[in-house]
């Protein structure tokens, strides 16, 4: 994997403290409501991993996409989030991903402008015996923040910033592909619980500077998997899609996953 810059390098210490509280358990203090009325979306990342990695209350799940004018995710980075998926989550009844597009409200997103966007779009949820989560891909970036890939902020909803990966498009389709799909699963990660984040550790490999996130810097919850500029200089650069290394698989095989 090339390497062109160290994590020093690379963050600021208040870029540091920003992807660690962006990427932690937040509780959400919003009265987020669904058509269903019984299950919670509005908890904090990492409260809904049991029920995304088992079939034992849910046998299936819908992902809902919403995108933003010209922020429309590539068909190869659902597709590979997909078989990601479908690698390590038990959902007999299958996994469905759906696209439809929202109008933008800004060029730069705040996390509670973003659960607004949700609360106002959102139209999947979870029913039955089929657990929902929600993708929202804005034309904007995160804040002030051009390095901001994406970040999950509820235990079922995950935000990608489309501006920040066209950025590190680099000119390619396939490194724009690697870009979405490393940004978005990383972030699906944290929604299966990781890293400490719902799924117990069986061994103590989380990076201590970044919370959350593995030590590994060949493991798709590495803490740079949400920079663009870090994920365009290493796993872009070599058109590699990270996966979850062995740590990351014994957290989640510990609550239930493949």
């Amino acid at each position: 994997m090339k390497m062109l810059h160290s994590k020093k390098g690379i963050f600021g210490s208040g870029l540091v403290l920003l992807l660690c509280w962006i990427t932690s358990c937040q509780k959400d203090t919003n009265n987020f409501t669904n058509n269903n009325g019984t299950y919670r979306h509005d908890l904090p990342v990492g409260a809904s991993a049991r029920d995304l990695l088992t079939d034992t209350l849910y046998q299936s799940l819908a992902v809902e996409v919403q995108y933003m004018p010209g922020a429309a995710l590539q068909a190869t980075t659902l597709n590979h989030l997909k078989a990601t998926l479908n690698k390590y989550i038990h959902k007999p009844g299958g996994i469905s991903i759906s696209s439809s597009q929202v109008l933008p409200s800004d060029s730069l997103f705040t996390l509670d402008g973003i659960k607004g966007i949700e609360d106002r779009n959102r139209t999947v949820f979870t029913k039955g015996n089929q657990l929902a989560v929600y993708v929202l891909v804005t034309n904007g970036y995160y804040t002030d923040d051009s390095l901001i890939l994406a970040t999950a902020y509820r235990n079922t909803s995950v935000v990608l910033f489309g501006q920040c990966i066209a950025d590190y498009d680099l000119n390619n389709t396939n490194a724009r592909s690697v870009v979405e799909a490393t940004a978005l699963e990383h972030v699906f990660g944290h929604l299966l619980g990781l890293v400490d984040q719902g799924a117990p550790m069986q061994h103590d490999h989380i990076d201590p500077g970044y919370g959350h996130h593995c030590k590994n810097e060949d493991c798709l919850m590495y803490f740079g998997a949400t920079d663009g500029y870090f994920v365009s200089q290493t796993w872009a650069y070599d058109r590699v899609i990270p996966a979850l290394d062995s740590s990351c698989v014994a957290d989640i095989r510990s609550i239930g996953a493949k």
